[in-house]
C-alpha cells in the first residue's frame, strides 16, 4: 500500500557499522561516495542523507523514509507518530486525522502530509506545556 520505508528491523551488525561510520572523520566518510565525484551536488545530498540515517541508527532510533505525497495505513501512521494504532483510530474517529477511502475497500489511507501536520501540532502543544511547567518551576511553585 505505502511507499514508506521503515528502518526498524536493522541488524546489530548494521548498527555497529553505522556507529563506525559516524565516528569516522569527514574525509573517510566522503570516500564512500567517491564514485559520484562528477555530480558533487548529488554526492553531497546522498552523503548528508546517509550520514543522518547512520547517525539515527547508531543512536538506536528507527528512521522512516517517505514522501509527503505518499499515503500510509493507520498502523504506519501510528508508527510515525510513535503512538498506538488504537490512538490513531481515535484521532480518525474524532476528525483530527483525515483519511481517504479506496473504492470497494475498508482500507483508510492517510496522507503523510496530514500525519506530519498532526505531529507538528502535537510537538507545538508539548513545547507549550513544557514552557508553562518551566515557568511554574522558575517561579518557585511546585509542579
Amino acid at each position: 500500500m505505502s511507499e514508506t520505508t521503515f528502518f526498524d528491523d536493522v541488524s546489530d551488525e548494521v548498527c555497529a557499522a553505522a556507529e563506525k561510520f559516524v565516528a569516522a572523520d569527514q574525509t573517510a566518510r566522503c570516500g564512500v561516495l567517491a564514485a559520484m565525484d562528477d555530480q558533487p551536488a548529488v554526492r553531497e545530498l546522498v552523503l548528508a542523507l546517509a550520514e543522518r540515517l547512520l547517525r539515527d541508527l547508531a543512536a538506536g532510533r528507527h528512521p522512516i523514509y517517505t514522501t509527503s505525497e505518499a499515503e500510509v495505513s493507520p498502523a504506519e501512521a501510528a508508527q510515525i507518530l510513535a503512538v498506538s494504532r488504537q490512538y490513531v483510530d481515535r484521532m480518525i474517529a474524532d476528525g483530527r486525522l483525515p483519511f481517504g477511502h479506496k473504492p470497494g475497500s475498508t482500507h483508510r489511507p492517510i496522507r503523510v502530509v496530514d500525519v506530519e501536520r498532526l505531529a507538528a501540532e502535537r510537538s507545538r502543544r508539548r513545547a507549550s506545556t513544557d514552557a508553562a511547567i518551566t515557568a511554574l518551576i522558575d517561579a518557585g511553585l511546585d509542579y
